[in-house]
């Protein structure tokens, strides 16, 4: 069965998520193996798991930023996405990058403002923000033809 399912990413360019990402159309393009991942064991192969080409990325950011930069960022800094690495994925992470929306604050203190000072601009009533979200989450969902949405948190931890 061909599917297509969402993942909406919270804290989309922060690092986990941001390598998540890159591993992810990594393995679709087949630059890095598939060794170390338990979805490749026999043990789930009649489990008829999602494949990584299934998958299309979306998802809320504070900062001014997206897939590309953030992983440029996160190779300078540790070395683990490669120039081979980022080359390979690029057209996928600006792909993916389409599918940013700004994200929300509410009471994230100092840590959070000094990383995304504008964020706090963008305020709004709860109901408000809410209301956002789930616009953000369907327009997603509608503009790709998903079957599902899965939403994984991997905001800061502030």
């Amino acid at each position: 069965m061909e599917r297509k399912l969402g993942v909406w990413i919270v804290g989309a360019c922060g690092s986990v998520a941001t390598c998540a990402v890159v591993g992810a159309e990594s393995l679709r393009a087949g630059v890095i193996p598939t060794s170390g991942l338990v979805t490749e064991l026999s043990d789930f192969k009649d489990l008829n798991l999602v494949r990584f080409d299934q998958l299309v990325f979306g998802g809320h950011e504070i900062r001014k930023v997206d897939w590309v930069a953030a992983a440029e960022e996160f190779g300078r800094e540790n070395g683990v996405i490669t120039p081979p690495i980022l080359q390979a994925v690029r057209p996928a992470l600006e792909r993916h990058s389409k599918n940013l929306r700004p994200g929300v604050t509410l009471n994230s203190g100092a840590g959070v403002a000094s990383i995304a000072p504008d964020a706090a601009e963008r305020r709004s009533s709860l109901r408000g923000m809410v209301d956002q979200i789930k616009k953000d989450i369907a327009e997603f969902k509608s503009n790709h033809a998903l079957d599902r949405v899965v939403v994984v948190h991997l905001t800061s931890a502030e």
